[in-house]
């Protein structure tokens, strides 16, 4: 691949993703709102709190995004964390996410909550 050619963004994953997005989906983004991306966020709780035997009950009124969601982990119902993060992500990019949507997802990702991805699932994913 190519070098990336900013050394602004050594150092800040985020940074570099998008980058590398920019050359592999110079896309002009997805119409993903904020709710969406917590929708996306709440299942992806969720999982962890199923991980450690917590209560996933909520009586909340749920959209179509968000059934979509947990319909896909409930499909995966015997599968490893791991692919089920996978399959999150996999419905998440499935939005024609833009570079800048991409840096921030994987600054929220590594920054704000930490639910066992990490740098090596984000990079398999990209390669």
């Amino acid at each position: 691949g190519n070098l990336i050619e900013n050394s602004n963004v050594v150092g800040d994953l985020s940074c570099v993703v998008m980058e590398v997005m920019q050359e592999r989906m110079p896309g002009s983004g997805s119409k993903l709102t904020v709710g969406e991306v917590n929708e996306w966020l709440d299942v992806l709780i969720e999982i962890v709190k199923d991980r450690f035997g917590m209560s996933t009950e909520e009586h909340i009124e749920k959209s179509a995004w968000r059934k979509g969601l947990e319909k896909a982990i409930a499909s995966q119902k015997n599968a490893k964390k791991h692919d089920k993060y996978a399959k999150l992500v996999e419905k998440l990019m499935n939005k024609n996410l833009s570079p800048v949507e991409h840096k921030f997802i994987v600054r929220i990702l590594l920054q704000h909550i930490h639910v066992g991805i990490n740098l090596k699932d984000i990079m398999g994913y990209l390669n």
